[in-house]
């Protein structure tokens, strides 16, 4: 993120707000949404995310005072998504009584070895569908422009699905 961030001069100048931003990242990487499904225990995820937004909510309207506050929606929201995730996880392991087990090296470089060919078809397939959004963001100068190019992209998508490649 941050070679992506330093690398154009619209990232570069809010850089600290992606910053605090990716605290959101970090949060959703440690829930657990997984494990709750698989279980069939989907009310800890409601739980969680109920009571993480709800002091998020209340923590908002206590401490931002004024326009210039708004880092802090930024840092609060990250901090309650990293919270959420943490606790989701001592959830999994206490509650479930679920024990942490570390493969050892070669099995999961084999692991990974095996599944390259599937997580680049991912990647490609999220890049087909992002990248013109992204670029956009990135080459359009006039920001008031974007939304309307972005609708006109987007609402010609369901008209291409019947059109041959």
């Amino acid at each position: 993120m941050a070679l992506l961030v330093f690398s154009f001069e619209k990232f570069r100048v809010d850089w600290a707000l992606y910053f605090l931003a990716y605290g959101m990242v970090i949060g959703q990487a440690y829930f657990p949404i997984w494990f709750f499904q698989g279980m069939e225990k989907m009310k800890y995820i409601t739980v969680l995310n109920i009571t993480a937004k709800l002091i998020f909510t209340v923590l908002i309207f206590v401490v931002v005072r004024e326009s210039s506050d708004y880092i802090y929606v930024l840092l609060i929201n990250s901090f309650g998504f990293i919270v959420a995730g943490v606790v989701s996880f001592w959830i999994v392991l206490r509650h479930f009584k679920i024990r942490l087990v570390f493969p050892p090296v070669r099995i999961a470089y084999g692991y990974l070895k095996d599944s390259t060919q599937f997580f680049l078809s991912q990647v490609s397939v999220m890049a087909c569908t992002t990248s013109n959004t992204f670029a956009l963001g990135i080459f359009v100068n006039n920001q008031a422009e974007l939304p309307i190019t972005l609708l006109r992209n987007n609402s010609t998508k369901p008209c291409r699905a019947f059109l041959p490649p």
